[in-house]
């Protein structure tokens, strides 16, 4: 209970660090004094992917290794990852700023599930958008078979893997 809680609490934060800030005044990355910054932290950015992070989940979790072998706390592991994947974002003049925004906040929380992903191990997250015809659907059916959506969804996909050849 207590990971889940500091998940919770991570996810909430990194949320409101990037929330509507980066839309007031076009977009931004905070910037945090070279002083707060561990050594070998000044090269993550190498570490990531040049493309975007989140088609290469792998290499994310490389850089998450990487920042704990240096001895980071999870805060700041997911802290100096946001930091760099934001300084990439803001480099990046094909997307708008509410796309830029967007992607950091997808990032976040990808950064932020891979950091405690070690705790979480037995089940992946994946982000699925639905549309809302389709989420009340899943949500009507269910409720009709005594489950929480997302254990249903799991079940369906487990069923349609199964009836694959």
């Amino acid at each position: 209970m207590r990971t889940a809680s500091r998940l919770l609490s991570a996810l909430s934060l990194s949320t409101l660090l990037i929330g509507p800030g980066a839309w007031a005044a076009g977009f931004e990355c905070g910037g945090r004094p070279t002083a707060d910054t561990p050594a070998g932290v000044k090269d993550i950015t190498a570490l990531l992917p040049v493309s975007d992070p989140l088609d290469h989940p792998a290499s994310l979790n490389a850089a998450v290794d990487t920042l704990r072998s240096q001895g980071l706390s999870k805060t700041l592991i997911i802290d100096n990852l946001i930091g760099a994947y934001c300084a990439l974002l803001a480099k990046d003049t094909a997307l708008t700023d509410a796309q830029k925004t967007a992607r950091l906040r997808s990032f976040s929380l990808q950064a932020t599930r891979a950091v405690y992903a070690i705790e979480m191990a037995d089940r992946i997250i994946l982000d699925v958008p639905l549309l809302p015809d389709v989420v009340d659907a899943v949500s009507a059916r269910a409720r009709a078979a005594g489950l929480t959506p997302q254990d249903w969804i799991a079940q369906a996909i487990a069923k349609a893997l199964a009836a694959q050849p």
